[in-house]
């Protein structure tokens, strides 16, 4: 960890079963730089929604969102949910095929996780090393596919 990085961190939490989550804390100083979020599920954008938000007050522009599991429902009408935010690019994995969903002309970038996937099961069977499947330098697995 770098301390000269600037981080921002919301804690945020559910309450029961809950699909709203609600911003419980707030650490790091951002003000007035460029942000980018991550998160590991997006259904109906409203967390990334509340995010931009939150970081809009302190003036840092987020233009990248990156999110691991593009659920994307289309009864919350997630895509024009984040187009509101004015986040410029996505990132998401293929772990929910976004096939067949309508992008709405937004820029989406899709990493697939099928070779890393693989690779992680095929080094577990074989006793290898998970650790260097997070340095992508010696593994050459991931790329990126169209949306």
């Amino acid at each position: 960890f770098d301390p000269a990085k600037k981080v921002y961190v919301k804690v945020k939490d559910r309450a029961g079963n809950d699909d709203h989550a609600e911003a419980q804390t707030v650490i790091g100083d951002v003000y007035s730089l460029r942000g980018i979020l991550f998160d590991d599920e997006v259904a109906s954008g409203g967390t990334v929604k509340t995010d931009v938000k939150i970081l809009k007050t302190v003036n840092c522009k987020v233009e990248l969102m990156v999110g691991i599991h593009p659920v994307l429902e289309p009864g919350a009408m997630a895509m024009e949910t984040l187009r509101q935010t004015g986040i410029t690019q996505f990132v998401f994995t293929n772990s929910i095929p976004l096939s067949g969903k309508p992008t709405d002309g937004l820029q989406i970038t899709v990493l697939s996780v099928g070779g890393l996937l693989g690779e992680a099961i095929a080094r577990e069977a074989t006793h290898g090393s998970l650790t260097e499947l997070h340095d992508p330098t010696k593994v050459h697995i991931y790329k990126s596919i169209p949306a």
